[in-house]
């Protein structure tokens, strides 16, 4: 038996309450974007071999030996893979790689497993269940926080017009797991900007979004963007973790953006653009002034996932 499968990637927009603060840590929101995932074929064989174009080889037999420790799936199979998400720009390149071997070779050891019990007994979701969430279902997603895994507590489909645009530079990738474990280890951080974000989502954000108000939506996009980056700037050396980051958001905005701010670590930013020429223009004249600029990186025009991951048996 031969299966495929795509996953989205998913937009971080922050972490609600990133401070040893009561009543729960961490909480966020995010979205589930489509044509930026993993698409894996995956078999069995008679020993693993990962053939690879986009790299990323030994992460994947890393992943692999991990599956096979926890549900004894063995390590004889054949992954193919056609396209990737770099790892530790802000897309949550780890969290669907792992949902996706996971889904796949536990089908093919005939005891397949949901997302959520996967990313749950391979340790992912520490401080951000978004990632599963938008494999598992897709959508603009909120979750809970606390000391397990967080709990799914608002999901909508996402407007089928609405267009956001992601730009990644070419600069530092955002830490990997083992230094950001310590970025949280000393972390501190204002109740007054956490009862920020928390009220900005609930009193603008989600009205905004349920009732399709896109001006709105991303002006508290990019407020809570800004309170984000107030809590993390220690860690990251200030609201962005790169000095380009900020003239690319500042130009995106010149240019007629709703929202911008940085998903995650970065250093992928992200803006909401609108309609789809609308959002043409946008990036075409952000390409220009990459150019312009010097800045080498990536320009795309991406629109929600509405449905999360996907897997199909071939043969």
């Amino acid at each position: 038996m031969k299966l495929r499968i795509k996953t989205p990637a998913r937009l971080h927009f922050g972490l609600l309450n990133p401070a040893m603060e009561p009543p729960k840590r961490y909480g966020g929101f995010g979205l589930s974007i489509g044509d930026t995932g993993f698409e894996l074929y995956v078999e069995e064989s008679d020993e693993l071999r990962v053939n690879s174009t986009c790299g990323q080889q030994s992460r994947i037999e890393d992943i692999v030996k991990k599956i096979d420790e926890v549900y004894g799936t063995s390590l004889e199979f054949e992954i193919s893979v056609k396209n990737a998400i770099p790892p530790h720009i802000g897309l949550g390149s780890t969290t669907q790689l792992t949902l996706a071997l996971g889904s796949a070779l536990t089908v093919l050891s005939g005891d397949g497993k949901s997302p959520v019990q996967i990313a749950k007994e391979l340790s992912r979701g520490k401080r951000s269940g978004i990632g599963t969430y938008a494999f598992d279902r897709g959508g603009f997603l909120v979750e809970g926080g606390g000391d397990g895994f967080p709990p799914l507590i608002f999901r909508r489909k996402f407007p089928g017009d609405w267009r956001l645009l992601t730009l990644t530079p070419d600069i530092e990738t955002g830490p990997d797991e083992d230094v950001e474990d310590e970025f949280f280890e000393d972390f501190g951080s204002s109740s007054s900007v956490v009862g920020k974000m928390c009220s900005r989502l609930v009193l603008e954000t989600l009205p905004a979004l349920i009732e399709r108000d896109i001006e709105s939506f991303g002006r508290s996009l990019t407020k809570i963007d800004e309170f984000a980056g107030e809590a993390f700037m220690s860690q990251q050396g200030g609201k962005f973790k790169d000095d380009i980051m900020g003239k690319i958001k500042d130009k995106l905005l010149d240019f007629g953006a709703f929202g911008v701010g940085q998903s995650s670590w970065g250093p992928t930013i992200y803006a909401l653009t609108g309609k789809p020429t609308r959002s043409e223009r946008i990036r075409d004249e952000m390409l220009d002034f990459f150019e312009d600029e010097g800045i080498s990186g990536n320009v795309s025009i991406v629109k929600a996932d509405n449905s999360g991951a996907f897997l199909e048996v071939l043969d």
